[in-house]
């Protein structure tokens, strides 16, 4: 199989296709068990929209709180504010038995495909699984069309997940995660646990996927590379906020937020050219504690271009141009 990723296309344009995730103003804390100690504010007020077909990056240094979103999403953790709308249905203050019909078309795929899936459980009995939660019958053909659709033989129905490479036990949970014919898929680093050959099969299959069922995608990744050639729209984070905001295109051809500027140069460049011309912007000091941020913009203490209303007023997130948002006092030009 090639190593080169396949370009993400659509067929129509995203405005014009059905919302099926919107996330406003989310919140999520952690509690701490030490006496006097604040809450962790993973995300920080946090709003996003998904559309059919259309996949959504969420970037960011680990510590920014993607995990955090992703989870809450699906409400493996609850939020403490804000709502999660589903296919049109607001979930929010839903019970844990409320949710189950609606994790028919909301799914997530989680980063480590070595802990994801359970050892002593053949590759069928995962499968299976949600089927038999959600009372779907035709389990046996199901099985086998998924197995086909992540390009699985057969065969690997009877094994357990320590007989399988890293790379099958990864498609192995995209077809658990599709056996219920979601809507929508969360993609937790769905690749950072495999090597660079196994990245390239396992995104051109999600995009492959993608353009045959019509799937949402929110895709959370480190790795800027991957994501400009496989996202649509790219939402930067860091210490629990959405910073900046807009199309793949925008992004990365005119990247606003300093802290998005600093990302996008450390992108690997295979143009000996290219690679020459590169200004790398390496920033200064360690990612400020999610516990305690710092006052007014998060990101002064390690910004270049920070002065001292940075240091006192919170930036929010305004339309710099069309389809881009940021959130900064003084943005790189559009």
């Amino acid at each position: 199989m090639t190593n080169t990723i396949l370009h993400k296309t659509i067929d129509s344009p995203i405005a014009e296709c059905e919302e099926v995730l919107r996330v406003e103003h989310l919140v999520v804390e952690f509690r701490s068990r030490s006496r006097g100690e604040p809450p962790l504010r993973a995300v920080d007020d946090v709003s996003l929209v998904v559309h059919r077909g259309e996949t959504v990056g969420i970037v960011g240094e680990s510590g920014s709180g993607k995990s955090s979103l992703a989870r809450a999403i699906v409400r493996l953790v609850e939020p403490i504010s804000g709502s999660v709308v589903v296919n049109g249905l607001d979930t929010t203050g839903f019970s844990r038995e409320k949710m189950r019909p609606v994790r028919v078309d909301l799914q997530m795929m989680f980063q480590d495909p070595y802990s994801s899936l359970n050892p002593r459980m053949r590759v069928v009995e995962s499968i299976t699984a949600p089927l038999r939660i959600q009372g779907i019958e035709g389990v046996d053909a199901r099985i086998a069309e998924l197995l086909d659709m992540v390009s699985l033989s057969g065969g690997i129905a009877r094994r357990f997940p320590h007989e399988l490479s890293g790379g099958q036990r990864q498609r192995v949970a995209l077809a658990r995660a599709l056996a219920v014919r979601p809507k929508v898929l969360i993609l937790d680093e769905p690749v950072s646990a495999l090597d660079v050959s196994l990245q390239a099969q396992v995104l051109n299959l999600l995009i492959e996927i993608q353009r045959h069922l019509g799937l949402a995608y929110v895709f959370i990744s480190h790795d800027l590379a991957v994501v400009n050639q496989v996202c649509d729209r790219v939402a930067v984070m860091y210490l629990g906020k959405i910073i900046e905001e807009a199309s793949t295109t925008s992004l990365f051809l005119h990247p606003q937020h300093p802290y998005t500027v600093a990302l996008k140069s450390a992108v690997p460049v295979a143009n000996p050219v290219g690679r020459a011309q590169r200004r790398r912007i390496v920033l200064q000091g360690e990612l400020p504690s999610i516990r305690v941020p710092p006052a007014g913009c998060h990101f002064h203490t390690r910004c270049w271009k920070a002065k001292d209303r940075c240091r006192v007023d919170v930036p929010l997130l305004s339309t710099s141009a069309l389809d881009h948002t940021v959130a900064c006092w003084f943005p790189e030009p559009a």
